[in-house]
């Protein structure tokens, strides 16, 4: 996704799906225009916080003005793909004719991302979004640290700032098979290759 500018906090976010950017989004765009977002419509165009923030582009690097800071929020994979898959399947958030067991999903993981277009973006890797070298960033925070990234933005801009975080499911997560997890690890080989430094496969 395109990365997100904002003036209030001098930071330029790099968004992944199901790493917190819908209310990451939400938080830039209040921060910057001082009332909260709601969806509105162009010319019978209906435009979203996707929309708006050119969801459907992968990782760039971008020229960030003077004294800005780039971030990026991160996720185990398998953790991020539960979610996905949750949002996708159980939460009915794509088209499948039927809600699929966890571990038949994964089975059939290939024809899913070859048939849909929202779940082959979705369950890309994390590096499709933030590139294959977290040097990249001046901070890189894990989902899990909320209240350090909400210290950070807020001393950044001066402001107190909460961040709930949006698109949650009310579902527990499934279980997976251990054959599912390793197809899973070897799949996201690269993310945890990645993310070494915040987080490691574990297949049991």
């Amino acid at each position: 996704m395109a990365a997100i500018i904002c003036r209030k906090t001098r930071v330029a976010y790099f968004p992944a799906p199901k790493n917190g950017s819908t209310s990451l989004r939400r938080l830039f765009f209040e921060l910057e225009n001082g009332f909260q977002f709601r969806e509105f419509t162009i010319n019978g165009r209906p435009v979203d916080l996707f929309w708006l923030y050119r969801n459907q582009e992968l990782f760039k690097p971008v020229a960030v003005p003077a004294g800005y800071e780039k971030i990026a929020v991160v996720r185990d994979p398998v953790s991020r793909f539960l979610s996905n898959y949750t949002w996708l399947v159980t939460d009915r958030n794509d088209a499948f004719p039927e809600v699929r067991e966890i571990n038949d999903f994964v089975s059939s993981l290939e024809k899913i991302v070859q048939d849909s277009p929202k779940a082959r973006f979705h369950l890309m890797p994390q590096s499709a979004f933030l590139g294959t070298d977290l040097s990249y960033f001046d901070r890189v925070f894990k989902i899990e640290d909320t209240a350090e990234l909400c210290r950070y933005l807020s001393e950044r801009s001066g402001l107190k700032i909460d961040l709930p975080w949006e698109n949650r499911s009310g579902s527990n997560a499934p279980r997976l098979s251990k054959n599912s997890m390793r197809k899973l690890g070897k799949i996201y080989e690269g993310d945890y290759a990645l993310l070494h430094n915040f987080y490691a496969f574990q297949e049991s």
